[in-house]
């Protein structure tokens, strides 16, 4: 927000120049939200199987204490929390990946767009919103929101379109292909979330649940007889 008070002062307009940029992220983490509801939901029923699985075996009276007391129950609860553990972390990057775009997708070209309708040379407008991007620490030096300063800057001169314009429509551009990844990345990540289900959730299951439950059982029937 200083960044743009800064530009608006140095071209002497009462306007907010953010104001674009942050709304319009907020259709596409609305979008987000509603794509990961599933996936989110889906993760959480799968990392309680576990310990469905060890009520289970205290509901059928299972002595679960004394079958963890041996060798092979102690094995199989250590490798299941292990492998839940791994699920854990695995999903929580997978949801991570799948986040809303930051709300600064396309705020260099806002700033631009609002910097150029103070009637000055294309070139100092750009130098302007560089130099305060800058010092906000919003963009790398010679980054890529730079070459994209230039390059429409560049565009302008060439075809006498205004600055204003073509940094606007390129900020929607930029904020509607940020939007447009989010929500592809969101909706794969219900197939993804099958990899840890099938690779650690369903063989913690067996082994936090289902080998101490048959220990037990076996340990019961063989001490009947």
């Amino acid at each position: 927000m200083a960044v743009a008070r800064r530009c608006v002062a140095g071209r002497d307009r009462e306007r907010h120049p953010a104001r674009a940029g942050p709304a319009g992220v907020r259709p596409a983490r609305r979008d987000i939200r509603i794509a990961l509801a599933g996936p989110k939901a889906t993760a959480r029923i799968v990392m309680g199987l576990p310990a469905i699985a060890v009520l289970l075996g205290l509901l059928m009276g299972v002595d679960l204490v004394a079958t963890v007391a041996t060798p092979i129950g102690a094995g199989a609860v250590t490798g299941g929390l292990l492998l839940v553990g791994l699920a854990r972390r695995w999903m929580r990057r997978l949801l991570r990946a799948a986040e809303p775009p930051p709300p600064t997708v396309g705020l260099a070209l806002d700033l631009l767009s609002v910097a150029a309708g103070g009637g000055g040379p294309p070139e100092t407008a750009a130098a302007l919103v560089e130099r305060e991007l800058l010092r906000a620490g919003l963009i790398e030096p010679g980054g890529g929101d730079a070459e994209a300063l230039a390059a429409l800057v560049g565009l302008s001169r060439a075809t006498g379109a205004p600055l204003g314009e073509l940094a606007r429509a390129d900020a929607a551009e930029a904020r509607a292909a940020a939007r447009a990844a989010a929500r592809e990345s969101a909706e794969r990540l219900a197939v993804r979330l099958m990899l840890p289900l099938g690779a650690c959730i369903l063989p913690g299951f067996l082994l936090l649940g289902v080998v101490p439950m048959l220990l037990g059982l076996l340990s019961s029937t063989a001490g009947a007889w």
